[in-house]
């Protein structure tokens, strides 16, 4: 496998990112990055990212909230097609991890093929967890980076094998899954939590939307509690890699 770091293809085993003081020498680059960089999960399908816009876009506002250079849109086109043409990838999944010159002293890009987590089977058990959402007030909710401790965190603390998360925001209302999005249908209205809330504004979340209101359904985005889901005709969670999955049951109660 080659992955395409700092203008070049390399192959994995290759990939080093020099520490900034030098006093460590260089750390394997997906080490290197963690928790230190903007990020975006890719789906590829047909040889081309889906929703390829739409997660440049966020990439882009996401260093304009950290007051830090964006990434040039061309060069991370370059930067995929080449990754995707060297592991002659048609299906599968991409890591874009994106550290801006101010960080470094030095631009860095990452682009590096990865098996994604299986597809969980549908509808999914779900369950609230202690770790708690990071609330209005963070940078969190404006942009996506690599820090994801506490998206693992609530997985782990979700009982049993298999089951999402459902993380709460300050005052306990319904925020957002481990890795994901909220939605949920009632009486034929998509309902999901708004962004006001601090929750990530997921490319799958805004393309469901967008279909839901072209075939003139209504949408609202507003607080959510755990009884809203409970009450609600369907629930799903959504993100890029699994699209959208049904819930069947929050808490050991079923939806629906």
């Amino acid at each position: 496998m080659k992955v395409y770091l700092d203008g070049k293809l390399v192959p994995e085993g290759e990939a080093r990112v020099p520490l900034a003081d030098g006093a460590l020498g260089a750390l394997p680059a997906p080490l290197a990055l963690l928790g230190c960089c903007l990020a975006e999960n890719l789906r590829v399908e047909g040889g081309r990212v889906s929703g390829l816009r739409a997660h440049l876009d966020r990439l882009r506002e996401g260093a304009r909230a950290l007051g830090v250079t964006p990434p040039d849109p061309d060069g991370l086109k370059r930067a995929l097609a080449l990754t995707l043409g060297a592991n002659r990838l048609r299906r599968g999944s991409l890591r874009l991890r994106y550290l801006a010159p101010e960080w470094r002293g030095g631009f860095c890009l990452l682009v590096h093929p990865f098996a994604p987590r299986p597809r969980p089977r549908s509808p999914l058990g779900m369950a609230t967890v202690p770790t708690s959402h990071h609330g209005p007030l963070s940078l969190a909710g404006r942009c996506k980076t690599s820090g994801m401790l506490p998206n693992r965190l609530s997985l782990w603390e979700a009982p049993g094998s298999g089951r999402e998360a459902l993380r709460l925001a300050p005052g306990g209302l319904a925020a957002e899954a481990a890795w994901a999005n909220l939605l949920a249908e009632k009486g034929g209205v998509l309902k999901t939590p708004p962004l006001s809330l601090g929750v990530l504004e997921g490319t799958t979340r805004k393309r469901l939307i967008r279909r839901w209101k072209a075939k003139g359904g209504r949408v609202e985005q507003a607080p959510l509690t755990r009884e809203d889901l409970w009450g609600a005709d369907r629930v799903w969670v959504c993100s890029a890699l699994r699209g959208a999955v049904r819930v069947g049951e929050l808490d050991g109660r079923k939806i629906g």
